[in-house]
């Protein structure tokens, strides 16, 4: 056997073996990659399978195209608050997050808050059904539609607000929310279906900061379809341009009007202290006379602010405060040796569940 019967052999294992691939015109193609199983995005983590994507909190979403849905939850889910994100990365790309499926969440005992992230094309028939530890829902932007029966029988759900448009919200899709109150509509409403708000016997003021006469008597439809007589909806006054009309005068004791004005003060109602706690009394003073100082405070001026050591907290309303005031400040908090900067491009919305932000917490994110 001469040279060249041993080394053919050899050379047609390693061609079959695919160790080098050329094109036509001779230069050897990229080497084949895989996936990475583990994807990270701002904000969720998990892994993907397939078009089924399994975040770090349990949720199970499912690509579709060019979209993805949520689909329901891991057996055992035990998810107290959660996010959904707005985007989630597959490779290189990004696929919007865009609907909650039928049943997704239905009777999940241990959920309590859930935040969209971003804008919310649709939630599912019975999404969020029968959740009844669920007190808190926050949306970022604009809600598509709300399904039948979408938060049915949430009884521990206090309180909604839709920052932006909402499309169609169907029947029965509040109903039993005996907890509910108040609901805020920032934006327009499409259409409100009878029994949308069946049994939401706590439910007594809606605002709707900018919106038509026809839509306001649409709302009015639903809750008397409801069986909701006794429904309060304020709409609140709408800010003038101080340039034409000097002599308006601002919502007393906020010194914002809109939608800003309302969440404010929700806010400083459920921060109100009970008057004989007199050492609760004074603090909820004191921040009151920091937002006043806020409001009076010229565009582009510093607010310094010396806070006593034995404050702990600094209420919710503050910081909303800041976020929507309308012009650009800064706030310099001097508090325990620290030093706290805070404008309204930095201002953090309200956390979950809490209706204040402790020392420790503020530090993390402002301390310098």
């Amino acid at each position: 056997m001469n040279w060249k019967t041993c080394f053919l052999p050899l050379l047609l294992a390693a061609v079959m073996l695919g160790s080098v691939t050329a094109f036509a015109d001779g230069e050897p193609a990229a080497p084949e990659t895989t996936e990475p199983t583990e994807i990270t995005s701002e904000e969720t983590a998990g892994s993907w399978k397939d078009n089924a994507y399994t975040d770090n909190q349990g949720i199970v979403y499912e690509l579709n195209e060019n979209s993805i849905t949520v689909t329901g939850t891991i057996l055992g889910f035990q998810g107290g608050e959660i996010t959904i994100p707005a985007t989630i990365k597959k490779g290189w790309i990004s696929y919007p997050v865009t609907s909650i499926g039928d049943t997704a969440f239905c009777r999940c005992s241990t959920l309590e808050s859930v935040t969209f992230s971003g804008d919310v094309g649709s939630i599912g028939f019975a999404a969020f059904g029968s959740c009844i530890a669920l007190e808190n829902v926050t949306f970022s932007s604009n809600v598509g539609s709300i399904g039948g029966g979408a938060f049915s029988g949430c009884k521990a759900l206090e309180s909604v607000t839709f920052p932006g448009d909402v499309g169609n919200i169907e029947n029965n899709a509040f109903e039993r929310c005996s907890a509910l109150t108040p609901l805020t509509f920032s934006g327009d409403v499409d259409s409100i279906e009878s029994n949308a708000f069946a049994g939401c016997d706590a439910l007594k003021t809606i605002y709707v900061p900018s919106m038509s006469d026809e839509k306001i008597a649409m709302i009015q439809a639903a809750l008397k379809s409801s069986e909701l007589q006794n429904v309060q909806i304020v709409q609140p006054e709408q800010p003038s341009d101080p340039a034409t009309d000097p002599s308006t005068p601002s919502v007393p004791g906020t010194g914002t009007t809109g939608s800003a004005s309302t969440a404010v003060q929700q806010l400083e109602a459920a921060e109100r202290p009970d008057p004989m706690d007199m050492e609760a009394t004074e603090r909820y003073n004191f921040w009151m006379d920091v937002k006043s100082d806020l409001r009076a405070a010229g565009d582009g001026r510093t607010v310094r602010v010396y806070v006593p050591a034995d404050y702990t907290n600094m209420p919710a309303s503050v910081m909303e405060t800041i976020r929507t005031l309308g012009k650009e400040i800064t706030i310099d908090l001097r508090w325990n040796g620290q030093r706290l900067i805070i404008t309204p491009q930095t201002a953090l919305q309200r956390p979950a569940r809490k209706a204040f932000w402790t020392f420790d917490a503020l530090c993390e994110v402002y301390a310098r």
